[in-house]
């Protein structure tokens, strides 16, 4: 399967093989009781770097996005989790406001995007794993009522990939 990933520095969508079902970035619209995708509003989540190192700034970037003719309201964005490959639980080293991640509303073909970012530590170099980092999107629709939508991003941290200390 092949899905979508944002190029280091381009910000630029391309297709790879290297992601799979899995790291698929978008996350479709329901009702809170419901299965049932609400079409025309997508919630996309991508991080920069497929892969990352000791030292380097993961970012985590997440677009709301309203392709119908109705306008949305109470718009929010809710960082749910970061977590390294020992799932110890981790806080972004940068994060939109509160007042920008909640009660915003989003007008007809327009989006809202959000950017959070992490920056890699030498201990979570040390075992390697996947970063995840988990979002929950909820806002109001005047037809379909509340609606939530979830998706996570996801990096491999490669093993034994310490910062160098200069002595």
């Amino acid at each position: 399967m092949r899905g979508p990933e944002v190029l280091d520095k381009t910000n630029i969508l391309i297709w790879s093989e290297r992601m799979t079902d899995l790291q698929c970035p978008m996350g479709a619209f329901t009702r809170p009781e419901s299965t049932e995708e609400i079409q025309g509003i997508n919630l996309v989540y991508l991080v920069d770097r497929p892969t990352a190192h000791a030292g380097e700034t993961l970012t985590f970037t997440a677009w709301i996005l309203n392709s119908t003719a109705e306008t949305l309201t109470n718009v929010c964005l809710l960082p749910r989790s970061l977590t390294n490959g020992d799932l110890d639980g981790l806080a972004y080293t940068e994060i939109p406001t509160i007042k920008e991640l909640t009660g915003r509303m989003l007008g007809p073909r327009q989006s809202l995007c959000y950017s959070m970012s992490y920056k890699v530590t030498d201990v979570d170099a040390e075992n390697g794993g996947m970063f995840t980092s988990a979002v929950q999107a909820e806002l109001s629709s005047h037809r379909f009522g509340l609606l939530v939508s979830e998706c996570d991003a996801l990096s491999v941290m490669e093993p034994g990939t310490r910062t160098r200390r200069v002595p």
